[in-house]
């Protein structure tokens, strides 16, 4: 797991930050049903997230052992690059009061938070804002909808707390259910939409929950009824949108360290394709097993295209051997025309 971490930041030394988005389909209570649909929550998140230029690492039905493990090493791995500035954690599965499901046990929410604390974090980011995203139902009562009449009312150095700076955005309040639709969560479908927008995280956060209030004036919909809830502590202005478009200040730093061309460090992929870790395993047939998936492969599609145009030889064969076999092999024949024998 941690060499997946570190393989990822080596592949986006220029990223804004790390997002980890977890989904499990499964809890460990009989009678549970299968979430299928997390997974289509992970996947739209994990599209914004890239778009917003953050590394993104996915896990698949994950037990309790490995999420705690996961949750271990986000926080105290030494080796981010000097651009990685924000670290994001989602989550979307089954929940229970005070808890996150996996299929074989629960993992308690304040724990996870209590280790990304910046007294408990690597000091390299330490200081940096934490960002939850947790789309799970957190108690068994559905909120039922009230009729309101019209007119009522309604990085370097520095000092920081050793707790805070942290954001958690809760799909649900405690004690409550959270619901799913076909296309996949009713909370995270809005939110992996929004997170696009050109505003403050807050702000977005406010206007996700705006949007939903408004679908629920809709009978049919008022039976998925949910109050979103936000807690935060953050020290600093957050626009993600806008902070993936400025130009990194330390990639020259980066690229030193991490081996990566003045050419790749100008380009930013917008929508990579995940291939699969080592730690990609187990049964696929029942939804029980662990998977992580680390992206890159069209990071350096991206790459080789722009060294095919600028007639790069050299920089094509050193990086076209980063590609996963497969795609090696149906890049190398798709391009082969415009090199030529020598590539």
């Amino acid at each position: 797991m941690e060499r997946d971490i570190r393989a990822l930041c080596r592949e986006r030394p220029e990223a804004l930050g790390l997002a980890v988005i977890v989904a499990n389909t499964r809890g460990p209570l009989r009678g549970q049903e299968v979430l299928k649909n997390v997974v289509i929550d992970q996947t739209n998140m994990k599209r914004a997230f890239e778009r917003l230029r953050f590394a993104v690492l996915c896990a698949t039905n994950i037990g309790k052992d490995a999420m705690m493990a996961l949750f271990r090493i986000v926080p105290t791995f030494s080796e981010y690059p000097p651009s990685y500035r924000r670290i994001a954690v989602v989550f979307a599965g089954h929940g229970v009061e005070g808890a996150l499901c996996a299929h074989d046990g629960t993992v308690p929410i304040d724990e996870i938070f209590d280790r990304f604390q910046p007294g408990n974090c690597h000091p390299s980011i330490g200081g940096i804002p934490k960002l939850f995203f947790i789309d799970s139902c957190r108690g068994k009562q559905k909120m039922e909808p009230v009729v309101v009449e019209r007119g009522a009312t309604a990085v370097p150095s520095k000092v920081v707390s050793p707790r805070g700076n942290i954001l958690v955005a809760y799909s649900t309040l405690e004690g409550y259910k959270a619901h799913e639709a076909e296309e996949g969560g009713i909370w995270a479908t809005e939110l992996s939409k929004q997170l696009l927008h050109d505003k403050s995280l807050p702000d977005i956060i406010v206007s996700v929950n705006q949007t939903l209030m408004v679908k629920f004036q809709n009978s049919a919909l008022s039976l998925y009824l949910q109050q979103p809830e936000c807690n935060l502590t953050i020290n600093e202005c957050i626009n993600l949108l806008k902070e993936s478009r400025e130009e990194c200040p330390s990639l020259g730093e980066a690229s030193s360290n991490y081996g990566t061309s003045s050419l790749a460090q100008k380009l930013i992929p917008q929508l990579a394709t995940s291939r699969p870790s080592r730690y990609e395993a187990g049964n696929h047939d029942n939804g029980q097993h662990d998977s992580f998936n680390v992206d890159g492969t069209e990071y350096y599609q991206q790459l080789l295209h722009t060294y095919v145009r600028e007639g790069m030889i050299q920089n094509y064969k050193e990086h076209q051997e980063k590609l996963p076999f497969g795609d090696k092999i149906l890049y190398r024949t798709r391009i082969e025309g415009t090199l030529g024998e020598d590539v």
